[in-house]
């Protein structure tokens, strides 16, 4: 018995140290940094060409897309040749996941999302579309889905049922929750006439969800999804196949950190008529310790981002502890008593930002 409640004290006391020395991993002007409050900041890639970094269930790793090497020179165009990648945040070390030509012809290689990590941790899925549709070639008519079994290293490329939204010169992101894929497509014949698809793990669509503009983060309510609305900010839509629509007047939702929901947690009221800003306070036990102002992250960086990848610039520690945020071009950490600006961005754009495994969700 003694034994075991060693054990157990060692597991919680390495659990404590490995939640407090997490990084906070942040893409500044195209790079992956990463800052703790022993080392400060570190550069980790020395590219510039990288999208916002994406953490695994477990905390360990980040995924991201990066632009072909020989491609960064015209990738200031939207949507240029991209890899995906996979950075530990223990060893540092980044491993490439897909082979794209070192040197790519203008219009010949292939565009990938940002990748989304399976709830498990044991797949990647992004999505992907060649360049050359966009050079007067007939454009794709739905969308290519790719499902990368992580221990393995073998991918398997789908065509699923979505519409591509042809008129837009990029892959489709999408989201990966507990109710399934998340992405988006036409519905008619008109690419103004978007929709939300929700698919199985093998890419068949199992619904579809709402109409036009349903490209925000996923929120949790229970055990039921949600997917927010980003032109219609009081409205989420369910994703279980339930027909009812949550509205509330002046709805707002929590990001708390999945392994210490009892911990410090950010509270987003989504605007009210008549307003143009949205607020985001801090809490903790119910009570509110700081309010600024925050707004959906819409980045302009080398690696094409559409709807599906806005949120905002908040990350909380995985032991609730702490919280970063940007603000007034800086980037700031609150632990519940004040907050430290721990960065000057000076005029640099942020280009994502993770911390801990956390999730929105709507109390």
């Amino acid at each position: 018995m003694l034994i075991r409640h060693v054990l157990l004290l060692a597991f919680l006391l390495l659990s404590v140290a490995r939640a407090a020395s997490a990084p906070l991993v942040v893409n500044i002007a195209g790079d992956l940094w990463t800052w703790t409050g022993a080392q400060g900041w570190q550069q980790r890639t020395h590219w510039g060409g990288n999208g916002p970094p994406v953490l695994s269930p477990d905390g360990r790793r980040v995924a991201y897309a990066s632009v072909a090497e020989g491609s960064l020179d015209t990738s200031r165009v939207t949507g240029e040749a991209t890899n995906i990648w996979v950075l530990d945040l223990t060893t540092w070390k980044a491993t490439r996941l897909t082979n794209q030509p070192a040197a790519v012809s203008s219009g010949q290689g292939v565009m990938r999302s940002t990748p989304a990590w399976s709830p498990d941790g044991a797949f990647l899925a992004w999505t992907q579309r060649p360049q050359r549709a966009l050079g007067g070639g007939r454009p794709s008519e739905a969308v290519t889905l790719v499902r990368y079994a992580v221990s393995s290293g073998t991918a398997r490329v789908i065509r699923t049922a979505v519409p591509d939204l042809s008129g837009t010169p990029a892959p489709i992101g999408l989201l990966w929750g507990t109710a399934g894929l998340v992405m988006l497509g036409t519905a008619g014949p008109s690419t103004d006439n978007t929709s939300t698809y929700v698919l199985d793990a093998s890419g068949r669509v199992v619904r579809r969800v709402g109409g036009a503009g349903l490209v925000s983060h996923l929120t949790h309510l229970g055990s039921s999804a949600f997917l927010g609305s980003f032109f219609d900010e009081e409205t989420f839509y369910s994703l279980s196949g339930r027909a009812h629509v949550l509205r509330r007047p002046g709805t707002f939702e929590r990001l708390v950190a999945v392994r210490a929901p009892g911990g410090l947690s950010v509270q987003v009221w989504w605007p009210l008529q008549g307003r143009d800003h949205t607020d985001c306070s801090l809490l903790r036990s119910g009570r509110r310790l700081h309010t600024w102002t925050c707004e959906p992250a819409v980045y302009g960086g080398p690696v094409f981002q559409d709807f599906l990848d806005l949120a905002y610039d908040i990350a909380v520690s995985p032991d609730g502890g702490q919280v970063a945020y940007a603000a007034d071009d800086a980037i700031f950490v609150h632990d519940g008593r004040g907050p430290r600006r721990i960065l000057d961005l000076h005029g640099r754009s942020m280009n994502g930002m993770v911390w801990g495994p956390a999730e929105f969700r709507v109390p």
